[in-house]
């Protein structure tokens, strides 16, 4: 599970450094899954141990997938605003890569 998130962390600066070099379709395609495979292969096995084997079903199953869903509305619905402000504030069109680092 570590590897991949290391991979991930140090994959991000080149990706996004490479998306601001090649603007085109194909180019945007390949960097998400890079990135979405990196950031894959490390969350599916970590989530399933997370949390103790009695636990996985019922009321506690149900309170993680609640806590998960309000943590991914806050921040995966917020990012594209800071983002934005990022980059407004800074001029660096690379500030996205160190946000999600």
């Amino acid at each position: 599970m570590i590897v991949p998130r290391v991979a991930l962390t140090l994959a991000v600066y080149p990706a996004f450094m490479f998306l601001v070099n090649e603007k085109s379709l194909w180019s945007l395609l390949a960097v998400s899954a890079l990135l979405n495979l990196l950031s894959t292969v490390s969350a599916a096995t970590a989530v399933g141990r997370q949390s103790p084997k009695s636990s996985r079903t019922g009321c506690a199953a149900r309170g993680m997938a609640v806590s998960y869903a309000i943590s991914v509305c806050v921040f995966g619905g917020t990012t594209q605003f800071v983002i934005a402000w990022l980059i407004g504030a800074t001029g660096d069109p690379l500030s996205p890569a160190y946000y999600v680092i």
